[in-house]
């Protein structure tokens, strides 16, 4: 008489256990990098902004005349910086009415972000500077 138990055989249950096993072991690792991966990803995107911002509160304030091109050394960046982001501003070339200035977003160790912008702002007359070069009187 045959036994006619239905089952698996204990070689098929340690395969299966195996093959599970091994597929854990690749699994966790790829789990513990993806985490890393988006954690810099948020952290990249946290500086694009803060960078952004800063990018946008010199511009606006060199063109309204609320910002001296003088004082852009100066200026203090405490309410941009957090999660210890630090935005730095610097003027690569001035000349008239025209500044090159690039602005980076650091993490103390790394540069995060970098933006470069070629701006023309108001003379101290009450001029409009158009992008052409000229100055015009309003």
């Amino acid at each position: 008489m045959k036994n006619k138990r239905g089952g698996f055989t204990l070689v098929e249950v340690m395969t299966v256990v195996l093959l599970f096993g091994l597929l854990l072991l690749l699994i966790f690792p790829m789990r513990r990098m993806l985490f890393r991966v988006l954690e810099r990803a948020e952290e990249q995107e946290h500086a694009e902004m803060v960078g952004d911002a800063v990018f946008r509160y010199v511009t606006d304030g060199l063109q309204t005349g609320s910002i001296r091109r003088e004082d852009i050394e100066n200026i203090s960046l405490d309410k941009f910086g957090e999660n210890d982001l630090v935005p730095e501003i610097s003027i690569e070339d001035a000349g008239g009415y025209r500044m090159f200035f690039r602005v980076h977003v650091s993490d103390g160790e790394r540069i995060l972000y970098e933006r470069a912008g070629n701006i023309l702002y108001p003379g101290d007359a009450g001029e409009a500077v158009y992008t052409d070069g000229n100055a015009m009187r309003e």
